[in-house]
């Protein structure tokens, strides 16, 4: 009975199949499953791996966030590297050289994990987005914008889960920016005129 809900997790979400089918072919496994008086609680543990893997797409969205945050920090590590070499020979022992790379090692340390988690953690996607903002080791400005689109990607999964299946919501915010990595970044970064990349604080070095 579970291989419906793992193939709609799992086995490249029914692509090409309207959403709304698959929504239909799913409930009738509810209602067969109803029918034959399983549980409630076994019910929404077999269909577990729906709003999961859903779940696991919005935290994407929300890392990808966290990435193109740290690649403008890298960009202005790397423009003030090359104004300060000037297009000189570079030389490994360097100490300037080191620094630049030095902090490029602790930008590169800022980027969330990629790998997907257990499924019982995707259950609470707050303490995912929690712990990714932690380790990216933000100011308040990259932490404000960052927590708006944790906030969201917490609401849609919510959903998701209260719902079984990915919600109408939560599939037209898939649609906007899980094709676009960088999407919702650049709308947050356009509207919030706190937001200058030029005043970064640099990553800070190790004594």
């Amino acid at each position: 009975m579970q291989n419906p809900f793992f193939q709609a997790a799992f086995g490249n979400r029914w692509d090409g199949i309207p959403i709304e089918l698959q929504r239909e072919s799913l409930n009738e496994v509810v209602t067969m499953l109803q029918a034959i008086e399983v549980s409630q609680d076994a019910i929404d543990e077999t269909r577990a791996p729906v709003p999961a893997m859903q779940s696991w797409d919005f935290f994407l969205i929300f890392a990808h966030t966290i990435r193109f945050l740290i690649y403008e920090k890298q960009k202005k590590v790397e423009n003030d590297w090359q104004k300060e070499n000037k297009n000189e020979p570079i030389h490994m022992d360097d100490p300037n050289y080191q620094s630049y790379m030095e902090k490029n090692r602790i930008l590169n340390d800022c980027l969330p994990n990629n790998n997907l988690p257990p499924l019982s953690k995707l259950r609470d996607v707050r303490a995912l987005t929690d712990a990714a903002i932690a380790s990216a080791n933000v100011n308040k400005t990259d932490e404000k914008m960052l927590r708006i689109v944790a906030e969201e990607v917490i609401k849609h999964a919510q959903e998701c889960w209260k719902d079984g299946f990915i919600t109408r919501r939560g599939q037209a915010y898939l649609s906007n920016y899980a094709s676009d990595q960088g999407s919702r970044f650049s709308e947050l970064k356009a509207s919030n005129s706190d937001w200058d990349v030029s005043c970064f604080e640099q990553p800070k070095l190790s004594d």
